[in-house]
């Protein structure tokens, strides 16, 4: 059995929706630099960064999954 990698890309979705990124970043204690890597596309989301970004712009995490997935 053959599996797809999942993606996931935060960016486009933070962007559609108004965030500030810089806003963002520095809400959530980190440097704007470190939030941009992570919501850069990626393979491998961390679970802790996801649920405290959930958290900070008040969504559900399983909402912002499937928002983010590609």
């Amino acid at each position: 059995m053959i599996s797809e990698e999942v993606k996931y890309h935060i960016k486009p979705f933070l962007k559609k929706k108004g965030y500030n990124l810089s806003s963002i970043a520095n809400g959530m204690g980190m440097s704007f630099q470190r939030f941009d890597h992570h919501i850069k596309i990626r393979e491998d989301l961390s679970y802790n960064f996801a649920l405290k970004l959930a958290k900070h712009i008040d969504i559900k995490l399983d909402d912002l999954m499937k928002a983010v997935t590609i």
